[in-house]
């Protein structure tokens, strides 16, 4: 069994994904695969057009996800990255998006106070074993748990897509691949960019809505 490292430094070095592909308008130039989903939630949709594309991605949404609009996404092949996130934004006018060297983040366009945008003096992956993990670490910073309790908030179960956790079997197939971020004076968002970046391929997901009269958030990675 192979045992990749990636080692991204937040605002730094250049992203190793970037490197190899040049700029990140490259990516955002690649064809895409069709995306046919009716009555779909905006993120389900989002989170399709990134892990189709492979591209790290990370995505904001506020509001209940129970009561969030059911939607029609109808999105042919062919058309590149950057042409299928403005169609998406179109049908749902809600959303913005953007880069962050290499990463896309599907963002509202009404923000609101959260923990991503918090600033951190350092952060250390510790050499994790899977994003996961790596996102355990950042959740156990001081700072982040003293602006959760500033902001009134509660953690709710996390999530998993159904391509985030590694099918029985195929550990002999896939290499591991160590996630190794180090960050300096990043926000909470540029973190987990950075963490994305270094996996290459996964998305975050970042949930804030009320439940039982209670502001809580869910932070995960969908996919990978």
């Amino acid at each position: 069994m192979r045992l990749t490292i990636l080692l991204t430094i937040c605002l730094l070095v250049p992203s190793l994904w970037q490197l190899e592909t040049g700029q990140s308008k490259t990516a955002l130039d690649q064809p895409t695969q069709a995306l046919e989903l009716h009555h779909a939630r905006s993120i389900d949709a989002f989170r399709q057009i990134l892990a189709g594309a492979g591209v790290p991605g990370g995505i904001v949404v506020f509001g209940d996800p129970l009561t969030e609009p059911s939607l029609d996404f109808l999105m042919p092949a062919g058309k590149s990255l950057r042409e299928t996130m403005n169609s998406l934004v179109e049908v749902d006018p809600r959303y913005r998006w953007e880069t962050d060297k290499g990463v896309v983040n599907v963002l509202p366009i009404v923000n609101r106070q959260s923990i991503l945008d918090l600033r951190i003096e350092a952060f250390s992956s510790r050499d994790a074993k899977d994003v996961n993990l790596a996102l355990e670490h950042l959740l156990q910073k001081s700072e982040i748990k003293e602006r959760i309790s500033q902001l009134g908030l509660t953690q709710a179960p996390r999530e998993f897509g159904p391509t985030s956790v590694q099918k029985a079997g195929s550990e002999s197939i896939s290499p591991v691949k160590r996630v190794s971020v180090e960050c300096k004076e990043a926000t909470v968002r540029q973190a987990l960019n950075s963490i994305a970046r270094a996996d290459g391929k996964a998305i975050w997901i970042y949930e804030e809505f009320q439940q039982q009269g209670r502001p809580v958030f869910r932070i995960y990675f969908g996919v990978r």
